[in-house]
């Protein structure tokens, strides 16, 4: 148990070291989806659903192959069951020979998760790290950064963004970078040179077209002391980009999706720094709202300190991540060997 405990501290003190950089933010309507139809009918409202709940199960359990999952197929074919509300708006696109309407969906969240858990899923809740995207485009004869007005390249990197439900900034400001700094990926000199302002994750890469007759994309994504990247070739910018996107918010939200188990694990978490009601309110608020949380139980309270004891889905260690990504709760003793947890709570005063 002792040699348990001490890899867990030992993790607690990279996620110490490294939560400095990294915070999170809640997601925006995480459960509504957008989907092009042709009429407001009964079966253009079912496809609608069916397309909206696979968009909705990949961007839920951060995984994207989660559409193919063949425990979800009698679900598919009944989405319609899973609409909390839906409606109709003109498409902007019709003009341009898309769809004349589009259904704006929001699916129930409870069905959902219940859905994905039956489906052996894990669930990747609102409260995710945003991404700061450094992304230089080359046409072969010249090479320039995409900034946020872009109304091609960055239109694009929102939607496929907004489809696996992650926030994509751009810098507000190039100086001190170069194009050669983010085509060699280099994460170390670009957060040295202008460090995210808000905590978000750099991402990196380049996008090369010929005459944009085809595309390739060159991503990469850099947490703590680990990079993935990506790359591919397209006939379109969105074919291009997807399979490279999806693959590096596959590997981002292995960290913190939590998948449930049939026996939810115990974890004892004390927390000091609660000096009002509201703090002790507010902590077990926080706590019940993370994905990782199954159910949170405060069994004492002396002084400044409560005693929480939880039940997770998923690892520990991914339930440390999820309390790295916020200010909520900062380790009070990294170098403790033995449970409970030890937390102290530091959210704003307002």
């Amino acid at each position: 148990m002792a040699s348990r405990w001490l890899r867990l501290m030992g993790l607690l003190t990279v996620l110490c070291a490294a939560s400095f950089a990294v915070r999170a933010e809640v997601v925006p309507d995480l459960y509504a989806v957008s989907v092009p139809v042709s009429g407001q009918n009964a079966p253009e409202l079912q496809r609608a659903a069916a397309s909206g709940l696979r968009e909705l199960v990949v961007r839920i359990s951060g995984r994207s192959d989660a559409e193919n999952n063949p425990a979800l197929t009698a679900a598919l074919a009944s989405a319609d069951r899973y609409l909390e509300q839906y409606r109709y708006e003109r498409n902007s696109a019709s003009d341009a020979g898309g769809a004349p309407w589009l259904a704006q969906l929001r699916f129930s969240v409870g069905p959902v998760e219940q859905l994905l858990r039956g489906a052996g899923l894990p669930i990747w809740g609102a409260n995710r790290p945003a991404l700061q995207l450094w992304l230089v485009a080359d046409d072969g004869k010249t090479r320039r950064f995409v900034e946020e007005g872009d109304a091609v390249i960055g239109a694009s990197i929102r939607q496929q963004a907004q489809r696996r439900g992650v926030t994509i900034r751009f810098p507000k400001t190039f100086a001190g970078v170069s194009t050669d700094d983010v085509m060699q990926l280099n994460s170390a000199k670009i957060q040295a040179s202008a460090p995210p302002q808000h905590g978000e994750i750099p991402l990196l890469g380049q996008l090369a077209s010929s005459n944009g007759a085809s595309w390739k994309s060159r991503l990469a994504l850099t947490t703590g002391a680990q990079t993935v990247s990506a790359e591919n070739d397209g006939a379109t910018l969105a074919e291009a980009l997807r399979p490279s996107i999806d693959k590096l918010i596959d590997g981002l939200s292995a960290q913190y999706a939590s998948v449930a188990s049939a026996a939810a694990e115990g974890v004892s978490l004390r927390v000091s720094g609660i000096e009002t009601f509201d703090d002790y309110t507010a902590l077990l608020n926080y706590l019940s709202r993370l994905a990782a949380v199954k159910s949170a139980n405060p069994t004492q309270v002396v002084n400044n300190e409560v005693v929480v004891q939880l039940k997770i889905q998923g690892s520990i260690e991914q339930l440390m991540r999820q309390f790295a990504l916020e200010s909520r709760l900062t380790p009070v003793d990294a170098t403790a060997m033995a449970a409970p947890l030890l937390y102290r709570w530091t959210a704003p005063r307002g």
